[in-house]
């Protein structure tokens, strides 16, 4: 879950800085991104992000639960409510309208006009909004396997980190001089 959070975070960053170099776009390129569905991919990502997050960080307030097995309803509700101020801080913080004029801008520097035109119409069409569904649904069960993946990844990890972290404390805290007073 640390990996997760870290890697949503030096995204945002990364989102930042180009963000603040983003050139003016044209029309043409703003019409395609909306063709496109832009707004669906993002929103479908942002959705994708939440949950993943939800799942980890529940875990999370399940392993506190469990370790405070006399934490009143009270108690129970108010750190499920920290931990969802948590998920909303990441996920907030990403400003979907300027996510899509990345996306429009990376489109306009590798697409003449007339190609954006031509494509623009492909994807207005009925059959170019069907290719649309049909990848946004493919690209979702993708995002899914891959952050199902990644979740697990994880949870495995800081297992097998917080036991090799606490061999490695041990051993620290034997030996004489390891400690810094």
């Amino acid at each position: 879950m640390k990996a997760l959070i870290c890697a949503a975070i030096f995204s945002l960053a990364s989102l930042t800085a180009v963000a603040q170099e983003q050139p003016q776009l044209s029309p043409t390129v703003v019409e395609f991104a909306n063709a496109m569905g832009v707004e669906d991919i993002i929103d479908s990502t942002m959705q994708q992000t939440r949950d993943s997050m939800k799942g980890s960080i529940g875990d999370l307030g399940a392993s506190l639960k469990a370790k405070f097995p006399n934490m009143s309803a009270e108690q129970s509700q108010a750190l499920d409510e920290i931990l969802g101020r948590y998920i909303d801080l990441i996920v907030d913080s990403i400003d979907a309208e300027q996510a899509s004029r990345i996306y429009a801008a990376a489109i306009a520097e590798g697409m003449t006009d007339k190609e954006v035109e031509t494509a623009s119409a492909y994807y207005s069409s009925p059959e170019g909004q069907n290719l649309l569904e049909v990848v946004g649904v493919a690209s979702t069960k993708m995002n899914d396997y891959m952050l199902g993946q990644i979740t697990g990844a994880v949870k495995v990890g800081q297992q097998q980190l917080g036991q090799e972290l606490g061999e490695f404390t041990q051993q620290l805290s034997a030996e004489p001089n390891a400690a810094v007073e």
